[in-house]
C-alpha cells in the first residue's frame, strides 16, 4: 500500500514570534523553463516624468532597527505553508503579471497580522474594486476600522462610494513585475547602476511613479515575488526623485513589506503637501535618460514647449536622446465606421497644456477650447494634430473615483466650473488608446449632429495626463447610472427610449444598452454613456433593412432592462 503522510505539525506550521516569522524566507516562484516571455504591459514608449533615481540612506539600518523591535517571547504566527505535497518549496513559474501578484495575497497576510499587532493603522490589500484612483495592482491602505474612527460615523454600504474620497485612505501603492520586466538581482541598488541597465528599469519606475502621485502616497515597492525594491517620495512635491532601496531578497521580503506599512502610518500626515496638483509638470519630451531634474526650483514652462531658465541641460533640445515618445491616434474623420474601434487617420504628437488652477482649463492656444455652452471643439485630424497633456488641476479631480470600465476609471472632476466624469485609459490596458481615439470620434460626430446634451454627456476635454501616461474624456457629469436606480419607473423608461432615439436619429448605434450605461439627472433626464461600441452609421450605400433592424433590437433592449 502506498505510504501515507503522516499527520502533525511541520516546521512551517510551527508558531513563531513576530520577530522570527520576519526572518522566515518567503517560497520563490519558480524560473520559467521556456524562454518564451508574456508580452508585458509595462511599456517603454511614456516618458519618463521622474527626475532621477537617489539611493536610499541608512536603509540597511532601517530595516535592522525594525527587526530589532519585535517581539521575540510571543509565539503567534505561522510562516507561509504552501499547498500541495509536503515537500513543495516554490510557488509555480508565471506566465504573466496576474500569476505573480497571486502570491501576494498569501505575502501580505504576515505583515497585515504583525503590524495591526504592533498599532499600525495600514494593511496591504489588492488594488481593484475602485479602492484607489489609480490602477495600480496593491496599496497601502488605511484599515476600515481607523477610518471610521477619522470619519467619526459608518456611512450606509451603497453610499461610501459617495462620501468617502478614496484616495484619502492610500498611503502607498505596489506595482508587480515579472522577472522579464524587472531585471535586478538582490542588492543591486537601482540607483548606482549603469545608464543603459537603469533605461531597462525606467517603465516600471515611470509606472509606480505616475500611481504614487495620483494618489498623493509617500511610499511605495516594485516587486517581482523574488526581489523587490521600496520605494519613498521627498516630502517637497516639487522634488520628482524616487529614493531607491537596494533590491531586496525572499529572505527579508515581509520585513520590507512591514517597513512599508510602517513608513506609511508615520507619514499619513505627508499626504496634503503630496498634493498631485502641485507636482510640477515635464517637457513634453521627457526627463533625460542621462540626466535630472532633482532641483526643486528647475522647471519648464507647459505653454511654451521651452525648457525655462535654470532647466537641466538635456530636457529641451540637448543631451541624451530622449526616450521614445508616446504615439497616439487621433480620432478619426467623422462619418463611416465600421461596428468597432477603425483606425484613426492621423499620428498625433503630444504637446503640454498649462496647468492652470482647479477647475482651469489653462492655456490650449492651437487646441480646442472647452465651451460650457457647447460640444468641446477638437483638433481637426490632419497630419499635425496634437494630444495635449493635462495636470489633474486643468480637470479638477476630486480624488473620488466614480465607477470603473474595461481600460481603467471614472473620477469626479469639473472643467472650467462644469462638473465632470472624467474617463480614463489607462495604458496598462491593452487597446486603452483605440478605445479612447474610438469614442472620442463618436462624441466628435454626435457635437456635429447636435446630440452632445441631448442624449449623451457634453464633451469637455480631451487629452493625456501628466505623470501618468493615462489618455482621457472629460465628460459633462449627467447624474448617477440607472444601475443604482432600482426598478425602472415609466417615466424613467420613456426618457431612456427618447436617449436611444436621438442617438439613432444621430446616426450612432450604442452597441452595449445595458443599465450601467446610462445615467439619471436628479430631474429625472436620462443619457448615454460609454460609446466604445458603438458604430457611426453611413449614411449611404448599406442595407437600409439591417440597419433598421439593428435599432430595432437596441428600442428592443430599453423594454429589457
Amino acid at each position: 500500500a502506498a505510504a501515507q503522510p503522516q499527520p502533525g505539525p511541520t516546521p512551517q506550521a510551527e508558531l513563531l514570534t513576530a520577530k522570527g516569522v520576519m526572518l522566515t524566507a518567503v517560497p520563490p516562484i519558480a524560473v520559467r523553463g521556456s524562454p518564451r516571455r508574456s508580452n508585458s504591459k509595462t511599456k517603454g514608449a511614456q516618458r519618463r516624468t521622474y527626475s532621477e533615481l537617489r539611493s536610499w540612506p541608512k536603509f540597511k539600518e532601517a530595516m535592522d532597527a525594525l527587526l530589532d523591535s519585535l517581539d521575540d517571547t510571543t509565539r503567534r504566527y505561522r510562516g507561509i505553508i504552501l499547498p500541495g505535497p509536503a515537500l513543495s518549496t516554490k510557488f509555480n513559474a508565471a506566465a504573466d503579471e496576474s500569476e505573480v501578484r497571486g502570491p501576494m495575497s498569501l505575502v501580505s497576510l504576515i505583515p497585515n497580522a504583525v503590524a495591526e499587532d504592533m498599532g499600525l493603522s495600514m494593511e496591504l490589500v489588492g488594488g481593484g474594486s475602485n479602492r484607489s484612483a489609480s490602477c495600480i495592482d496593491w496599496v497601502v491602505r488605511k484599515r476600515a476600522a481607523e477610518m471610521q474612527l477619522a470619519l467619526g460615523s459608518t456611512p450606509p454600504r451603497h453610499e461610501r462610494l459617495d462620501v468617502q474620497v478614496c484616495s484619502d485612505r492610500i498611503f502607498g501603492g505596489l506595482e508587480i513585475k515579472g522577472d522579464w520586466q524587472w531585471d535586478l538581482q538582490e542588492g543591486e541598488d537601482p540607483a548606482m547602476l549603469p545608464p543603459e541597465r537603469k533605461v531597462a528599469l525606467e517603465p516600471a519606475f515611470q509606472q509606480l511613479f505616475g500611481d504614487m502621485v495620483m494618489d498623493e502616497v509617500p511610499v511605495g515597492m516594485i516587486s517581482r515575488h523574488n526581489v523587490c525594491t521600496l520605494v519613498q517620495r521627498p516630502r517637497d512635491v516639487r522634488d520628482k526623485a524616487l529614493i531607491v532601496s537596494p533590491a531586496i531578497g525572499l529572505g527579508q521580503m515581509l520585513l520590507a513589506c512591514l517597513l512599508l506599512l510602517k513608513l506609511a502610518h508615520e507619514r499619513q500626515d505627508w499626504k496634503p503637501d503630496l498634493s498631485r496638483d502641485l507636482v510640477p509638470p515635464t517637457p513634453t519630451e521627457g526627463m533625460d535618460a542621462g540626466r535630472s531634474d532633482s532641483s526643486p526650483h528647475q522647471g519648464h514652462d507647459p505653454g511654451s514647449g521651452q525648457a525655462a531658465p535654470g532647466a537641466a541641460a538635456g530636457e529641451a533640445d540637448g543631451g541624451q536622446p530622449p526616450a521614445k515618445r508616446h504615439k497616439a491616434d487621433a480620432p478619426g474623420a467623422q462619418g463611416k465606421s465600421g461596428p468597432g474601434p477603425g483606425p484613426a487617420c492621423a499620428r498625433a504628437e503630444l504637446v503640454v497644456v498649462d496647468a492652470g488652477s482647479s477647475g482651469s482649463n489653462g492655456s490650449r492656444a492651437n487646441h480646442g477650447a472647452p465651451d460650457t455652452q457647447g460640444a468641446f471643439a477638437s483638433p481637426a485630424c490632419h497630419s499635425h494634430t496634437q494630444l495635449p497633456l493635462y495636470s489633474f488641476a486643468s480637470v479638477g479631480f476630486t480624488g473620488r473615483v466614480i465607477g470603473a470600465t474595461r481600460y481603467g476609471k471614472v473620477l469626479q472632476g469639473a472643467v472650467g466650473g462644469v462638473p465632470a466624469a472624467i474617463k480614463v485609459f489607462d495604458p496598462r490596458f491593452r487597446g486603452a488608446a483605440e478605445a479612447m481615439h474610438h469614442e472620442w470620434r463618436v462624441y466628435e460626430h454626435l457635437g456635429s449632429k447636435g446630440a452632445q446634451g441631448a442624449c449623451a454627456p457634453r464633451l469637455l476635454l480631451a487629452g493625456e495626463l501628466y505623470h501618468t501616461g493615462a489618455l482621457f474624456l472629460a465628460l459633462s457629469d449627467e447624474g448617477r447610472p440607472l444601475l443604482d436606480q432600482g426598478v425602472l419607473g415609466a417615466a424613467e423608461r420613456e426618457e431612456l427610449r427618447k436617449a436611444v432615439r436621438g442617438l439613432h436619429a444621430a446616426g450612432v448605434l450604442h452597441g452595449d444598452l445595458r443599465r450601467a450605461n446610462c445615467v439619471c439627472s436628479e430631474g429625472g433626464v436620462v443619457k448615454l454613456v460609454d460609446f466604445e461600441a458603438s458604430s457611426i452609421l453611413p449614411l449611404e450605400g448599406e442595407d437600409l433593412g439591417m440597419v433598421v433592424a439593428l435599432k430595432d433590437a437596441e428600442m428592443a433592449a430599453v423594454d429589457a432592462l
